[in-house]
């Protein structure tokens, strides 16, 4: 893949020669990555074909059952129908088989109907991913954070090339308030209630905003394990101390940002190190859209993530929700 990405390309030589072959290396390049995407198309129809069929087969047996259940019930039918009973508690097991099914199916749809090619960067904080980002699609540290004294990117961002984009911006996607809790809330209680079985996850953002937390050093527990629970309850206590400062954009629709205001929306702390941002807290993801230094690397789509090693919940469910894609 870094063979696509090579940039020892030097467009700027003199030489008539090297040119044509920089320009043919290039046009390669370019089509590499293009019949890339055009071979996923036949397989886009045919998940889709196989996706309806199978919407077809689920709404007709949930149409079957209602029957049965209904003739089940009938005095007068009940006992024609006595028989069915164990072949349809078979297929119901089918049928749930099939709607897990389905949702694989959907996964697969999206992939095949992308029109980009997605490359994700992955690994522990500080080993440079995010400077390797910064010179491929020639942004900088306001829209791809990095830093040297703590873990800095806060979120997922996808970085897209389109040639058309003179000023680079970016799209932010909020988590509803749900995804809020389930997401960002509900795991740091999960794992505190193995130690304390009196605390309650909270319902929702007032109950958790209203929450008295557990002081720092009081569960019984292996030092270890008590170094990891004060550190969930760290993270807790940031987010309900900074709950008025994100907790606005919560449910709201995309918002369309301009340049110098990506990394509010995307890193912990500003290019200093200091711990000033809070947005990417009600952040799901965040499209950036620019034009890369390299105008042969076509339709191409990097994914930025948090990196490893944070001691946050759900870092490493992003990783695998952007593998998985």
């Amino acid at each position: 893949m870094f063979d696509i990405l090579n940039k020892n390309n030097n467009l700027n030589d003199n030489s008539s020669g090297r040119n044509l072959n920089n320009n043919s290396a290039n046009s390669n390049k370019n089509l590499i990555i293009e019949s890339i995407i055009q071979k996923r198309k036949p397989f886009e129809e045919k998940v889709l074909k196989t996706g309806e069929n199978l919407d077809k087969l689920l709404t007709s047996f949930e149409r079957f059952s209602q029957v049965f259940n209904a003739a089940a019930k009938d005095d007068e039918l009940s006992m024609e129908f006595s028989g069915l009973s164990q072949v349809m508690s078979d297929a119901a097991q089918y049928a749930g088989k099939l709607r897990a099914l389905r949702s694989d199916i959907a996964l697969l749809q999206k992939r095949f109907s992308r029109d980009t090619l997605n490359i994700a960067v992955i690994g522990r904080a500080r080993q440079g991913k995010s400077r390797l980002l910064q010179t491929i699609t020639g942004l900088g540290k306001d829209e791809i954070p990095d830093g040297n004294l703590a873990f800095c990117t806060g979120v997922r961002s996808d970085i897209i090339n389109d040639p058309t984009v003179e000023t680079a911006y970016a799209k932010v996607n909020f988590l509803s308030e749900k995804e809020f809790m389930d997401e960002k809330v509900a795991p740091y209680f999960k794992d505190l209630q193995e130690y304390d079985a009196r605390l309650f996850t909270p319902a929702n953002i007032s109950e958790f905003q209203n929450f008295r937390l557990p002081s720092p050093g009081t569960f019984e527990a292996s030092p270890e394990a008590r170094t990891q629970m004060n550190l969930h309850l760290k993270h807790l206590q940031d987010l309900q101390e900074h709950l008025n400062e994100y907790a606005r954009y919560l449910g709201q629709p995309p918002e369309r940002i301009s340049k110098d205001k990506i990394r509010e929306y995307v890193a912990q702390d500003n290019v200093k190190g200091e711990r000033v941002f809070f947005k990417h807290m009600a952040v799901a993801s965040v499209e950036i859209f620019c034009s890369f230094p390299n105008s042969d690397v076509g339709k191409l789509r990097l994914i930025d993530l948090p990196g490893l090693g944070d001691t946050r919940k759900g870092d490493v469910e992003q990783v695998v929700r952007a593998l998985s894609d």
